[in-house]
């Protein structure tokens, strides 16, 4: 871990004084600053132009090709310092200080500086909870952290946080309830997750996994389902889970539908077994045709797989295999006849 003490007054006008000697600020300090914000807004003050200036130094003292050395880092370290000396309240120094301390592994410097861009930036859900997750590392145990969370749920001021921020310390502290066995401690914060921020993703999703483990009736479990997909509607995997759902019930035209959102939505290529559940569904909504030509680029598919696997790897190639771009894929495109789910 780097760490970069402090500098003092002194310092950092010696300091100033190096770099303007060795040329790092050319023309006057504020020059260059000046005439890039002279489009943007009312004229900054001088020590705000000053600490502008800092930032870009900071930034050119990690130029290059390759990952800065040591020496770089702490260049970058002592300029931001400096611009936070300057101009202390503006956040998006501390932003920058705080991400230059992450890449240095100061967890120090950067709990600090993240500190104190929330504090300027209350409203910052994100950086927020980073801050929080980061004073737990000190903790030792799980249950040290959740009781740590807890604190902060149930505080006479919890609500300075916003609901989306306290619903993820919610399902932080069930999530961990889990783990422990805590089953009523589970419960209740999972139940005040999903009731303080329904677009919670991890809370929707462990409500449905706890609905699928009782054995739930298939419109109990499309209540789940639901609620995960209101969460994220662009999860590819949620779509399959509600297409299965509904295949289950005999409702096969819907399913195709979700079936082709889900392969529209999918990063890369889904398992085998959901392909042979969309050709099923085809298959059960009469859409014969459409199934049969999806099992066929299916059984294409995987005889060039085969192939690729058995085949000597071409001359010049140095035994490397083949790209994985080249291995034929499922359509991608909606399958000629099937419904489109709309968006």
């Amino acid at each position: 871990m780097m760490t970069v003490k402090v500098l003092r007054p002194w310092t950092k006008r010696l300091l100033l004084a190096v770099l303007l000697a060795s040329g790092w600020l050319l023309g006057s300090p504020t020059q260059a600053v000046a005439q890039q914000d002279l489009a943007f807004g009312p004229p900054l003050s001088a020590p705000a132009m000053m600490s502008r200036q800092l930032v870009l130094l900071s930034q050119r003292a990690l130029a290059g090709n390759s990952e800065p050395t040591a020496q770089q880092f702490a260049a970058a370290a002592m300029l931001l310092e400096a611009a936070t000396e300057y101009d202390p309240a503006d956040a998006d120094i501390w932003r920058l200080r705080r991400e230059l301390a992450n890449r240095m592994d100061d967890r120090k410097a950067e709990m600090a500086a993240l500190a104190r861009y929330c504090t300027l930036v209350p409203d910052d859900d994100a950086a927020q909870l980073d801050l929080i997750m980061l004073r737990l590392q000190s903790q030792q145990t799980v249950e040290a952290r959740l009781t740590q969370v807890e604190r902060i749920l149930d505080a006479p001021n919890a609500g300075d946080f916003s609901a989306p921020l306290r619903s993820r310390l919610a399902s932080y502290v069930a999530k961990g309830a889990l783990e422990l066995g805590d089953r009523p401690r589970f419960a209740k914060r999972l139940r005040e997750a999903a009731q303080l921020d329904a677009s919670n993703r991890d809370a929707m999703r462990m409500i449905y996994e706890l609905v699928e483990a009782r054995g739930a009736s298939p419109a109990e479990l499309g209540v789940a389902v639901i609620g995960m997909l209101r969460a994220d509607p662009l999860d590819a995997t949620i779509r399959s889970t509600l297409a299965d759902l509904l295949a289950s019930v005999g409702a096969y035209d819907t399913a195709v539908m979700q079936y082709q959102a889900a392969q529209d939505l999918a990063a890369a290529p889904m398992g085998d077994a959901f392909y042979h559940s969309w050709v099923a569904a085809l298959l059960a909504s009469g859409k014969e045709a459409d199934g049969l030509s999806l099992l066929s680029a299916l059984e294409a598919r995987r005889r060039q797989e085969v192939a690729e696997a058995a085949s000597p790897t071409a001359p010049g190639t140095d035994g490397a295999a083949p790209p994985a771009t080249e291995i034929a894929a499922p359509p991608t495109t909606p399958v000629p006849g099937a419904p489109v789910a709309p968006a």
